[in-house]
């Protein structure tokens, strides 16, 4: 597969890095594969760190979903049911392939994967 890449959210100085994403409308882009015809992966993690506040110990919570390698993708906001506001998350992409070859009578299978990993703070509640 095409390696992966996040376009955004994305932090190339060390100022950008934990962008704040709020979870309504939250868009992530990519760079697309138009070879890739089984989609990607987009997982969200978090492990109970928190920006604002205490640590909420002995927590985990990861959500999964699959997207058409279109680049771009709006995540449904069930994805972060269970995280609160201010929490320090992870967001990850991953595109991959698996082949099934023979060779002297045997069968393997080969599985290529490439994948993109950035923290950033959810966002919950906006006060106006």
């Amino acid at each position: 597969p095409t390696a992966i890449e996040f376009l955004f959210p994305y932090a190339e100085k060390e100022e950008d890095l934990n962008p704040l994403c709020y979870y309504k409308d939250f868009i992530v882009r990519w760079n697309k594969d138009e070879e890739n015809e089984n989609g990607v992966l987009i997982l969200v993690d978090w492990n109970g760190s928190m920006v604002l506040g205490n640590d909420i110990q002995d927590t985990h919570v990861c959500r999964v979903a699959i997207f058409p390698d279109t680049g771009e993708a709006k995540l449904p906001e069930d994805m972060f049911d269970g995280i609160p506001d201010t929490a320090h998350c992870e967001l990850m992409i991953l595109r991959g392939n698996v082949d099934n070859v023979e060779h002297n009578d045997y069968s393997y299978k080969l599985v290529g994967k490439t994948h993109h990993l950035i923290s950033f703070i959810l966002i919950r509640e906006i006060k106006e």
